[in-house]
């Protein structure tokens, strides 16, 4: 776990450097479980504001209305059943999901971005 926020962190770090709008999905949510029926109330008051279990780490807003939305996971990282069926969905939509280990894994990301782009400008 704090493998994967210290790869958070380098990403979100670096998107603001490349001036990328985005922003994190805090579903990582660590409740008291010494105190159950406190953590009950505070889930149902989380799942009334929209909260739900699997949503992307990050969500990148790209020219054109796009959104890009990203899991980050650490090497040996794998998701959930939850991330799954929210990858599912996201894509089912006409979405891209992404998942990212690694900065290496952003600036191919952005790579591929910038040759679209080109070839975009190249057409007109």
């Amino acid at each position: 776990m704090k493998e994967e926020h210290n790869i958070q962190v380098s990403i979100s770090i670096y998107l603001k450097y490349k001036r990328i709008m985005h922003y994190a999905v805090p579903n990582g949510i660590h409740l008291n479980l010494k105190d159950r029926a406190a953590s009950a109330r505070y889930m149902k008051y989380l799942k009334s504001e929209g909260f739900r279990p699997g949503v992307a780490d990050l969500v990148l807003l790209l020219p054109n209305g796009r959104s890009i939305y990203v899991e980050v996971k650490s090497g040996k990282g794998r998701q959930s059943d939850n991330q799954k069926e929210f990858q599912n969905k996201i894509e089912s939509l006409g979405f891209t999901y992404l998942l990212w280990r690694s900065l290496d894994d952003v600036e191919e990301f952005l790579k591929k971005e910038e040759e679209k782009n080109e070839k975009g400008r190249n057409k007109n």
